[in-house]
C-alpha cells in the first residue's frame, strides 16, 4: 500500500501548534485541500476549482510532464479530491481565518463555494514555509507504506481464530524452519506503461453485436416504452457499417449515451 498521509504529518503539527481552530475541518483535510489549490495555481492557474476533479480522474487532456504530478496529488488528497467532497471542504476552508489559510477565493466570500469559484494564493504569516510541503508532496514519489513485522509462530505453538464464526485451532509442529527475512519494495521514481488501443473491428464492433444480441432477447432495452405499453427496444448498432457507426459515435459522444452504452 502506498504512503499517503506521511507528506503533511509535520505541516499538521506546525498548524496545530499555531492554534489550528475547530471549526468542522481536521488540519489533515486542510492540508490536503491546499495541496490541491496549491496544485491549480501552478499547473492551471486562473481556473475554477470544479475543473481539479476531472483533472485528477483523466478527463482533461494534459501535457506529459504533469501526468506524473496528477497521480501524485490524486493519491495525497485522498477523498478530499472528490467533487462534492472538495465543494464541501473549500465551503468550510474559505470559514476559517484569513490569516490561516494561503488561499484567497476572488469572487462573493458571502456566497457558498461552487464549481466555478477561483481562488488565488496570498501570503500568510501562520506556517510561512507551508508551500514546500506542498511542492514536494507534487514531486515526490509515493513510497510503499512500511508493514508491521509480526514475528514467526513459534514451534509446538497452539492457536485460534474465527472464520465465519466458527472456531478454528491450528497447532504448530515440534520443530519449524528458520523463516526467512523479507524484503521490503524499492520505491521506483516513475513507471511505464503500454499504451491502450482500440480496435474497431474487434472491439466495438464485436460489442456492438454482443448488445443486439441481447437486446433481441430482451435483456436490454432502450428507455421508454411503445404505444403499446411495451418495453421500447429498437437499437441495432451492428446495421451500421463500422465506419459509418465509428464516425457518428465520434462526433457525436452523445449518441454513446443516448443508446444505452453508459
Amino acid at each position: 500500500m502506498r504512503d499517503t498521509t506521511s507528506w503533511h504529518e509535520d505541516l499538521q503539527s506546525r498548524l496545530e501548534a499555531a492554534e489550528f481552530p475547530d471549526a468542522g475541518l481536521t488540519s489533515a483535510e486542510f492540508c490536503q485541500a491546499e495541496l490541491g489549490l496549491a496544485f491549480m495555481a501552478i499547473h492551471f492557474p486562473a481556473e475554477p476549482i470544479g475543473a481539479l476533479p476531472a483533472i485528477l480522474s483523466g478527463y482533461v487532456a494534459v501535457a506529459d510532464n504533469v501526468a506524473a504530478t496528477i497521480r501524485r496529488v490524486r493519491h495525497r488528497m485522498g477523498d478530499t479530491a472528490r467533487r462534492a467532497y472538495w465543494r464541501s471542504t473549500l465551503n468550510k476552508y474559505a470559514g476559517l481565518p484569513p490569516a490561516l489559510r494561503a488561499f484567497e477565493r476572488v469572487d462573493d466570500p458571502n456566497r457558498r463555494v461552487n464549481d466555478r469559484t477561483v481562488f488565488e494564493p496570498k501570503a500568510t504569516s501562520v506556517v510561512a514555509e507551508r508551500d514546500r510541503f506542498y511542492a514536494a508532496a507534487m514531486v515526490d514519489p509515493l513510497a510503499y507504506r512500511p508493514t508491521r513485522e509480526h514475528p514467526p509462530a513459534p514451534a509446538g505453538g497452539r492457536y485460534s481464530f474465527y472464520v465465519d464464526g466458527r472456531r478454528e485451532i491450528v497447532q504448530m509442529p515440534d520443530h519449524l524452519p528458520p523463516a526467512p527475512p523479507l524484503d521490503s519494495l524499492p520505491t521506483v521514481d516513475g513507471r511505464s506503461r503500454q499504451p491502450w488501443t482500440i480496435d474497431v473491428q474487434k472491439d466495438i464492433v464485436a460489442a456492438a453485436h454482443a448488445i443486439d444480441g441481447h437486446l433481441e432477447n430482451g435483456r436490454i432495452c432502450a428507455r421508454g416504452t411503445t404505444p403499446s405499453g411495451s418495453p421500447r427496444c429498437d437499437l441495432a448498432l451492428s446495421t451500421l457499417s463500422p465506419v459509418r457507426w465509428w464516425t457518428n459515435l465520434s462526433s457525436s459522444p452523445s449518441m454513446a449515451w443516448s443508446t444505452g452504452w453508459g
